[in-house]
């Protein structure tokens, strides 16, 4: 994250379960806290309490993955 963020998406979202944007699933999970995922379907993370859920709509920064190799 950068300086002074202290929230930031991650790429979950929830779709009848858990997974990353490419879709692929969870293999690990840490959430702090899950709210009700009917209106909650994004997975963001917050330095101080872990992993939790939020409407997708709020401007927030991301973090981001590349793949090795794929330059």
């Amino acid at each position: 994250m950068r300086s002074g963020q202290s929230v930031s998406w991650m790429g979950g979202f929830y779709f009848q379960t858990w997974m990353w944007l490419d879709q692929s699933p969870f293999s690990y999970s840490n959430f702090a806290s899950v709210n009700t995922v009917s209106r909650y379907q994004c997975m963001y993370l917050q330095t101080r309490a872990g992993w939790s859920n939020h409407s997708c709509g709020n401007a927030w920064p991301f973090i981001c993955v590349k793949k090795t190799g794929s330059c």
